[in-house]
């Protein structure tokens, strides 16, 4: 009887961890006869960093019976975290990824092994699927040197280890720094260092398409691989995005000009590509651009266009509010898509959180403190989300229905089921002529995550979930809490470089610290190192 891989791999996915018995049951039934055999040398190469190695496979009689290549590294004795695991198609091994790179010559292959533990004999299961549906496995020890380089991650202070029975639904944490040569940094949530950038430092990176993506520190893009090789994708120096886009110039817009930067800020997932945040020889901080894997534009955003043409159309002078060449009046530090209604959700943290068509580019709504400048401006007021009763427990002072608080000075925004979450800051404008309020506790502001059911058509905005910590942290800048399932989070208080891991139930799941402030962790997404697939 013929096996598939769609057999070997329950919806289509490399879960070892969670179904590791379903797996190796599935894999059991699968004939013993073989449509090659693979030999693994003991011989290893090591990569750019101790967290990668390649390992040399032999195919015999010939490589074209090669149907996948799977890699699973076990976790330490004792961890709570999923096996790093990835799976390789052989059309990807024989060239057909990124680089168009080929791991295969004649019958060698050499494959990349990532996310292993540094300082340390990993055992490594390498399951190598042919064409006719059977299947070899080989287990390889693979020795690693220790990650000596100075790095804040490989000292943390662990505040609360990771529990042994929490419901966590990640094990792994990109995180963005822009204090060391390397980036980005990827953590598990033991707090074992499992990945680092090159030595390429920059403020903005994201993790797209399979691969790390990250500003050149200037106006250029690049990708970091898995292999550890660096590829430059594209210099955006002196593009000008003024007849790009939808808002690039026109009656009711500000010049967009060329662009100058790619590293302030956020890379986000956008639409179908990567969401760059750009500065312009005509603006700073309120342009965006969002690329495909190999960097070509897509789409452009001028938010002083988009945020001038409310204004006029409501009458007021947008002179009075947006501002051209070096004013930072904006400040967009994160940007997500809502794809239920297309649209593009932006954070300016000098003033609001808004939602603007994705085509267009024309202004939805704003959710945002009041008390702050823009909401002096009927034209912007407008706009302005209702704040709803929620169903979350009272925030002092206690009343019988707690009224949405709005976000200030907010970042990391994502949405997950149609719902926005962010990191409310809690910090007021430093660049407009109304600082705006704060939330307070006892007196005291505290930073919070929180999550809003926003409803376009009624604008009305509810608050749905919020994690204050017990109101005992304040991180004014920088900053991220993105929700990965279900109530499942991890929040990042930059200034106080903490990690914290929330599941489910609300509980801490883990909590780190780190020396450095907000340089060292920017921003940190969760991210599965336990199903990857490169095809």
């Amino acid at each position: 009887m013929k096996s598939t891989i769609r057999n070997v791999f329950p919806s289509g996915l490399l879960r070892l961890a969670a179904g590791a018995a379903a797996f190796l049951a599935a894999i059991a039934a699968i004939p013993a006869a073989h449509a090659a055999s693979v030999t693994v040398s003991p011989a290893q190469v090591a990569g750019s960093s101790p967290f990668i190695k390649f390992l040399s496979l032999t195919i015999s009689p010939d490589p074209s019976a090669l149907r996948y290549i799977s890699v699973r590294i076990a976790p330490m004795a004792g961890s709570q975290t999923r096996a790093v695991a990835a799976l390789y198609s052989a059309n990807y091994l024989n060239g057909g990824n990124f680089r168009s790179h080929s791991y295969i010559t004649g019958n060698t292959i050499t494959l990349p092994v990532f996310g292993l533990y540094d300082n340390y004999t990993n055992t490594v299961l390498v399951t190598t699927g042919f064409t006719d549906g059977t299947y070899q496995q080989n287990t390889v020890s693979v020795p690693t040197t220790q990650f000596t380089e100075t790095n804040a991650f490989r000292t943390p202070t662990v505040n609360q280890a990771r529990r042994v029975n929490t419901t966590l639904s990640y094990d792994y944490v990109y995180v963005k720094s822009s204090s060391y040569g390397r980036t980005p940094i990827i953590i598990d949530t033991d707090g074992r260092i499992r990945f680092v950038g090159d030595t390429q430092t920059a403020f903005s990176t994201g993790f797209f398409d399979n691969g790390c993506y990250n500003s050149d520190g200037g106006s250029g893009l690049r990708r970091y691989d898995f292999d550890g090789v660096a590829t430059v994708v594209k210099n955006y120096s002196g593009v000008n995005l003024n007849y790009t886009g939808v808002n690039g110039t026109g009656a009711n817009n500000f010049a967009t000009g060329t662009i100058t930067s790619t590293n302030h800020h956020n890379f986000d997932p956008g639409k179908t590509g990567l969401l760059l945040e750009c500065n312009t020889t005509a603006l700073t901080e309120s342009v965006a651009i969002e690329v495909d894997k190999s960097g070509n534009i897509l789409h452009s955003w001028n938010f002083a266009g988009t945020i001038s043409a409310a204004m006029q159309a409501g009458g007021d002078n947008p002179a009075s509010f947006v501002k051209t060449g070096g004013a930072d009046w904006f400040h967009n530090n994160s940007i997500t898509y809502r794809p239920s209604d297309d649209t593009l959700v932006v954070s300016s943290r000098e003033n609001f959180v808004m939602g603007i068509e994705y085509t267009t580019g024309a202004l939805k709504w704003i959710l945002g403190d009041s008390s702050k400048y823009w909401h002096t401006f009927p034209s912007l007021a407008a706009y302005s989300l209702a704040l709803q009763p929620t169903n979350l427990p009272p925030i002092a002072p206690a009343t019988t229905s707690p009224v949405t608080l709005p976000p200030i000075g907010q970042h990391g925004l994502s949405v997950y089921r149609d719902q926005l979450s962010l990191y409310d800051d809690d910090y007021q404008s430093v660049n407009q002529p109304t600082s705006g309020g704060q939330h307070l506790h006892a007196g005291s502001p505290y930073t919070a995550a929180r999550k809003y059911i926003i409803d376009a058509v009624g604008k009305t905005a509810t608050e749905q979930w919020n994690f204050s910590y017990n109101f005992s942290k304040y991180s004014n800048v920088c900053g991220s809490a993105y929700e990965d399932r279900s109530l499942n989070y991890l929040v990042c208080y930059a200034t106080l470089t903490n990690l914290v891991g929330v599941d489910s139930t609300g509980a801490i799941a883990f909590d780190y610290s780190y020396p450095g402030g907000c340089g060292v962790a920017f921003n940190a997404t969760p991210i599965h190192f336990e199903n990857m697939r490169f095809q």
